[in-house]
């Protein structure tokens, strides 16, 4: 053992000798190879120990990329003379220890073919590592020239597409002309300036700067006149977003119902400002089904906006058939969102969201605990007491006990209506009737009317009876009996007519006396 370590040892010190005699180019060769490649490869097979023929050659000091196969070779053999010059050295110091005291190792011819040989090895290397720089400079080349290809070819489509869409918008303009003109003849106009400037405002949209084009259909809008929708509709066609968003608020003040059909064809536009004029314009001019469906199916939408819009909305339509859509809204996870969602809600006024908008007052933010708190005092009518601010525990056990309050109110309410609604129906029956009298003057006024055919019945049948028995008429009117004149009106009446047939003996009287004037016996 101590043999071997010794013959190691004298081995390192004739290197190193060998070295030294061998001057300042085989240090430097031996440095730029063996020293350089053995530090970066060991550190790739270091942290890297199994390494696929994919990523096979990859280099760590400040770039990665995956080399051809021809670098993989080149790189591979540049290892294994490597490993021979590593050989070769250890060789020399071998042979250099076999020397004995006072000769140089430089001199003996094994030393100097194994010197050839490190130096021949080290010329190779060179020549690869130059090989492996050409390869990569042609794969970069190549790379280029790929690039530049793809460019081209991108370029050449957007010209090929700026040439269509040249070719589009040159059509379009002349459909928007066409409608202008139409527009002109047959719109309504007050006077014929008025005319002159929808024609100059009108014709700003054919023009090839959008900001010009914006203007001019705002300006439309502005008018609201409805010989512009033919020509807005139109320009639609240029499918540039903000200039539609521009041309739905423009058809949306004009309030014609014909732009409906655009407004639920760019609902589902990339941009979402076209999206939210779409739904005010379906708020305001759609039916209610359109309405209620693509509201609906707003509530889904990407942008919270979008989302918030559609939420206010369906409140103000009063759809209380989405509310357990709006419902699932109170989870939004934007705060503006959940805020529409209760003010929805209490717009709605529908008792199925009182328990969602109680967990409600635990939400993170305090302006929406607020606005629900408020918003249950809107639907519940009672005076809710809690603390909205209060710490979490607290808010938490309030949240709980209230939510026990209202399942037990709503219990107690489901019972309490069937009570309460039997009452007034017995006290409509019998008050009304006991405290108003008027009915029973009612059958005063129609004696007028019955005279007439009890006369007639006293010519057939004439009855002798004295005068004074008038006077009995007159207390049996002013005295009308409360009790009966309610209950049977119709049959009050007929005792009446009964004694009233008392009168016509005023009639007899006249005609007896006009036939004792004129001399015959009654």
């Amino acid at each position: 053992m101590e043999n071997e370590t010794q013959n190691k040892s004298a081995a390192s010190e004739n290197l190193a000798k060998v070295l030294n005699l061998g001057g300042k180019a085989l240090v430097t060769a031996y440095d730029a190879t063996v020293s350089t490649f053995s530090k970066i490869f060991s550190t790739v097979k270091r942290e890297v120990p199994v390494i696929s023929e994919k990523t096979k050659g990859i280099f760590t000091k400040g770039f990665t990329f995956l080399k051809s196969s021809e670098t993989s070779e080149l790189e591979t053999k540049i290892k294994e003379y490597e490993k021979q010059i590593k050989d070769l050295y250890f060789e020399i110091g071998r042979e250099g220890s076999k020397v004995s005291q006072g000769e140089s190792p430089v001199e003996l011819e094994a030393v100097k073919k194994l010197v050839i040989d490190v130096r021949n090895y080290e010329k190779e290397i060179e020549r690869l590592q130059k090989r492996i720089i050409e390869v990569k400079e042609e794969k970069e080349a190549e790379d280029l020239r790929k690039k530049e290809e793809k460019k081209a070819q991108k370029l050449a489509k957007l010209a090929e597409k700026s040439k269509r869409n040249k070719n589009k918008d040159e059509e379009i303009r002349k459909l928007i002309e066409s409608n202008i003109n139409k527009a002109l003849k047959i719109g309504e106009f007050e006077s014929l300036s008025e005319q002159e400037i929808f024609g100059k405002v009108a014709r700003d949209l054919l023009d090839t700067e959008i900001e010009i084009q914006c203007l001019a259909a705002a300006e439309l809008g502005k008018m609201k006149n409805a010989a512009a929708v033919p020509v807005l509709m139109e320009a639609v066609k240029f499918e540039h977003p903000e200039l539609i968003a521009e041309i739905i608020n423009s058809l949306i003040a004009i309030g014609d119902p014909s732009a409906v059909p655009l407004f639920e064809a760019q609902i589902k536009s990339p941009k979402y400002t076209v999206r939210v004029g779409c739904l005010r314009g379906i708020y305001k001019l759609g039916d209610n089904e359109t309405a209620m469906s693509i509201l609906t199916e707003a509530l889904r939408d990407d942008h919270p906006e979008v989302r918030r819009n559609a939420l206010t909305f369906i409140g103000w339509k009063d759809y209380t058939s989405a509310v357990s859509s709006v419902i699932q809204c109170l989870k939004d996870e934007e705060p503006r969102v959940r805020k529409a969602a209760i003010s929805t809600l209490a717009n709605l006024k529908d008792e199925s969201s009182v328990l969602p908008l109680i967990s409600t007052l635990g939400d993170k933010d305090i302006e929406t605990r607020e606005k629900a708190f408020d918003a249950l005092k809107s639907i519940t009518r009672e005076e809710i007491k809690i603390d909205v601010h209060a710490s979490d525990k607290d808010l938490e056990k309030s949240i709980i006990n209230l939510k026990d309050w209202w399942q037990k109110e709503r219990i107690e309410n489901v019972s309490t209506p069937e009570f309460t609604q039997a009452v007034p129906e017995v006290t409509k029956i019998v008050e009304p009737e006991v405290t108003q009298p008027e009915p029973e003057i009612a059958p005063v006024e129609p004696e007028k009317a019955i005279e007439p055919e009890i006369t007639q019945q006293v010519i057939d049948e004439p009855v002798q009876v004295e005068p004074e028995v008038t006077k009995i008429v007159e207390p049996e009117v002013a005295q009308p009996e409360p009790e009966i004149a309610p209950v049977e009106p119709e049959k009050a009446i007929e005792p009446e007519v009964n004694q009233v047939t008392i009168e016509p003996t005023q009639v007899e009287a006249e005609k007896a006396m006009e036939s004792e004037s004129n001399g015959e016996p009654v």
